[in-house]
């Protein structure tokens, strides 16, 4: 198969490029940008660390992994309506859902929306 990059102003034909060998090795850090945990609220900077408390929870990280499968959720039409209608019942009674994350303080975070 044939493989162009546009550079320069041009198409370069790259079929068969092999990137020069790495004269040093890839080392990969544990540390990372500051990160709310999303189970405990903990703010962490240490790869490991989150990982580690994100197995004591239960739960997986998902990042740019590609799932084979995709389980839908199982709940039927009458279980459903159930559901949304518990939830209205609930905000219409006055509940407030909790935020997202307890305000850090001297910890630069970004909101994406």
């Amino acid at each position: 198969m044939t493989k162009f990059v546009w550079s320069g102003g041009e198409w370069l034909d790259t079929t068969g490029w092999v990137p020069p060998r790495r004269k040093t090795p890839y080392i990969i850090t544990d540390g990372m940008a500051h990160a709310v945990h999303p189970a405990t609220g903990q703010v962490l900077d240490s790869k490991s660390k989150f990982r580690e408390i994100t197995k004591q929870h239960g739960l997986i990280e998902v990042g740019n992994d590609y799932q084979t499968s995709q389980t839908k959720p199982v709940m039927d039409r009458v279980e459903r309506k159930r559901d949304i209608a518990k939830a209205i019942e609930q905000l219409e009674g006055g509940h407030v859902p909790p935020p997202d994350a307890a305000p850090l303080e001297g910890v630069e975070t970004r909101m994406f929306e």
